[in-house]
Parts: structure tokens; sequence; C-alpha cells
């Protein structure tokens, strides 16, 4: 028996899928699609991101870009909270309280338990280490009792001064978030002692007033230390971190307020981590602590003056729009003996102020003698007597621009900027007490180089 033909009926197209009637078209095959799911890996704790806009969000009129002000300015970290349990919360708000729960004398005796979370901000940006501690929970649960620890930090501007320097370095900060929570069945007292170190570090090491190379290794060395003991005094049972690198071009305000990276943190029901999707979603929604914002301060030009460059001008908040304005104010208010003593250290000895730092320099005492001897050779000249305008290539003109040079390379040295710099040559051609038979201050404010700052 012979087939001859290639075209099917639609009895054959029924017979290949049934489930087509038969005056229909088979459809063409398409693949299975798999859905796909948003995951959040980290639960117990939330990162935004309003500092880097990127142009989107400059459009709502709340927010104004200022970041291009901080090129050779000073600034600060600063740290603010917003969180759910604060006393100025509206009444109507509904706040759940995290209890103090104790367990029960015979479990207490079987065994000790500790719970413990740490949520914790690290910054480097140049020079400058910053290790803060946010958060800090703790119960200790043995034989000896119970011990509760719960610490929470609303605030902190307590930051050294450092410089964004002009040529980009020191441009891109670097912030980590982490968060390290633990149960366990050891109980070490993490949570206090973590206080204790913080405390201990705190008064053998203070922070400087402003990040200078005095005073940047010691910095790091908080910022290492203030590490490598939350390592040591909680596990990492369960460690969530977030790190960003925003640039300060792209800073900005928010209502008249400085903007940053914002970061949430949320806690764990009866002092259990949970795997179940379910309760980690209920736990996010009910427990969550607050947010912190992890910003800079406004610009400013000098670490002589808090005149800072801000949006609006503003008296009371000593701010002015531009940088030349911020400038013109800080000369207003200079005063010589201020500068030469503003201490470089915060220890607390003379030591350590501008005045000692620049006496210090080999070429200091070289200099004074230098300037003696070029004046005593000119007061020769009867005519040099009588001018007190230095000529061309002078004794005393080429030592005092020599002495000028030397003070701004040694202060610009320090990683302060040339605004402060001038100011300095200013405060010591003013305020130090110059040997017998020295030029006097009018001469040298005179003479091109030292001509710091027009006073």
């Amino acid at each position: 028996m012979g087939l001859t033909g290639c075209a099917s009926s639609k009895t054959d197209a029924a017979l290949v899928n049934p489930h087509l009637p038969q005056n229909a078209e088979a459809a063409p095959a398409t693949p299975n699609t798999p859905k796909i799911l948003s995951i959040n890996l980290t639960p117990y704790t939330t990162y935004t991101d309003n500092w880097s806009l990127d142009g989107n969000g400059l459009d709502n009129k709340n927010i104004k870009q200022l970041g291009g002000n901080f090129s050779d300015s000073y600034t600060r970290l600063i740290i603010t909270s917003k969180l759910d349990a604060d006393g100025n919360k509206n009444s109507e708000d509904k706040i759940a309280e995290y209890p103090y729960k104790p367990r029960n004398g015979l479990m207490r005796w079987l065994y000790g338990k500790e719970f413990s979370i740490n949520f914790t901000a690290k910054v480097a940006v140049d020079a400058l280490e910053e290790t803060i501690p946010l958060v800090t929970v703790g119960h200790e649960s043995n034989s000896g009792g119970e011990k509760w620890s719960r610490i929470v930090s609303h605030a902190d501007r307590n930051h050294p001064l450092f410089l964004v320097k002009g040529n980009g370095n020191g441009a891109i900060p670097k912030i980590t978030v982490t968060m390290h929570g633990s149960t366990s069945y050891a109980s070490r007292g993490a949570a206090s002692a973590l206080q204790v170190v913080v405390g201990a570090i705190n008064a053998v090491s203070p922070n400087a007033p402003v990040i200078t190379t005095l005073s940047s290794q010691a910095s790091k060395d908080r910022a290492s230390a203030l590490d490598n003991a939350i390592s040591k005094l909680f596990s990492t049972d369960v460690k969530e971190e977030h790190t960003t690198t925003p640039d300060f071009r792209l800073w900005n305000e928010e209502n008249k307020q400085p903007n940053g990276i914002k970061v949430t943190l949320n806690i764990p029901a009866d002092e259990s981590w949970s795997d179940s999707e379910k309760e980690a979603k209920a736990q996010h929604e009910k427990n969550q602590i607050g947010i912190w914002t992890i910003t800079f301060d406004y610009p400013r030009p000098s670490i002589f003056s808090d005149w800072r460059i801000c949006d609006k001008t503003d008296d009371k908040t000593r701010c002015k729009t531009t940088k030349e304005e911020a400038k013109q104010h800080i000369m207003k208010e200079l005063n010589p003996s201020e500068i030469l003593n503003y201490n470089l250290l915060n220890d607390g000895q003379k030591l350590n102020t501008i005045r000692t730092f620049l006496a210090q320099q080999e070429w200091f005492a070289h200099a004074q003698t230098k300037l003696v001897a070029a004046k005593a050779k000119e007061s020769g000249d009867a005519n040099a007597k009588q001018n007190t305008t230095q000529p061309k290539d002078s004794p005393v003109k080429s030592a005092a621009i020599q002495m000028c040079r030397n003070i701004r390379n040694s202060i610009t040295g320090l990683n302060l900027n040339g605004f402060d710099a001038d100011i300095v040559v200013w405060a010591m051609l003013k305020g130090l007490p110059w040997p017998d038979g020295s030029p006097s201050y009018e001469e040298m404010k005179a003479i091109d180089g030292c001509d710091a700052i027009a006073m």
C-alpha cells in the first residue's frame, strides 16, 4: 500500500492536540517564563541614597544641590536621626514597646543566654576615619540574673573638621553601615563591654579639632580599635552591611538641612533571628527602631571661623551664599592671638599650637636671625631709614619673602588650605613677638608675598 501527498487534515491536527477545537489553528509554542521575585537580602537594615540624586529628585523645590562649595573647604561628619520612640512624637502615633522580658529561674540556671545587636557606621575620607556605634542592644541572662543594655545615638556632630582638597583628593567618602547580631549561649557581656571600650578609647585618644597630618594617624587608630573591639565582642550569626561611595559634588540639602545616606534598623521579635519569610516581614514592619542620616556639614572656608557656605544668607546661623562673602566676614573677626594659639591636637598641651608648631620648624630661627641682620644692613643706609617702602631685591624683602613662603608651605603641609595659610602668615607678622631689630609689621606686610590678606 502506498501513501502519497503531504497535506494534513483538521482531523490530524485534532489527533495531535485533542484540546484544540477541530476548526482552530494550533498556537505557536512559547517557553514557560519563570516569575522573577525581588529579594531583600538585608531584612533587618535598609539603605536609601538621598545624596547622589544625579538629577533624580532635583526637580523638588525643597532639594538644592550645593556640592560645588566643598572644593578647598572644610567640613565635618554629622549624623542625625528620626527615631520612632523619640519623646517629641505625636501622641497619636502607635509605638510598640520592646519589653524587658526575663527568663525563668530554671532556664537561667540550666544555661546562660545572650542576645546582642550592634549597628555601626564607618566613614573614611582621605585622612579621616571614624567608626560610630549607632545602636547597641544587649541582654544577658544566666545564673547571676538578668542584665539589659540598650544604647541609642540620637545625633552625633562631635567630629573633627577636614579639608576637601581642590585637586579632587578626598572628594569621595566611603560610608559603610554594618549590623552585627547574635544569639548565643555563652554570656559574654558584649553590649556592656563595647561601651567600656568606647569610653576607654575616647579617654586615651580624643578627637582632634581638625584632621591634619599630625592627627590623621590617631583618627585611623581610633577607628581600627573600635572595629577590632566590635569584631571580637559580637559574633556574626547575622551580619548585614551596606557600602557606598558618594561624591561631594552631588551633595545636596533638603528643607534647609544637609541631605545624605539614610539607614534604617529593624530588630527581631523575642530576641530571635527567624528564617521564616512571613515572620521576618512581620518583624520588619513592627520593630523598626528608626532612621539615621549620615552626611556632612555645610562647607566652611577656614578652621578659624564657623562661617559657612549655605544656600541662604543667615547671620544667626553664620551662613553666606558664596565662599567670598564668607571669607570677608571671617577676616573681619580674625584675632592673631587666637590663631597662633589654635590647638592642632586636642590634648590640652600648648606644644601643639600653631605658634609652637612653626617655631619648631628648622627654618624658623634662621628666618628670624636673617630678618634682623637684613634690617641692620639696610639701617646703615640713610635713605633706607627714611623710606619704609622696600626697594627691589632689598635684603629685608628677600628674607621676608622666604619666611612667608616657608610659613605657607608648612601650613598647607598640614592639610590646611591656602586661605588658612594666608591667615597664619598675617597672624605671625601681626601677633608674634619678634626679636629686637626686626622689621616692623607695616614694613613686612607691604612686601609682595607677605601681604597675605587685606586687613
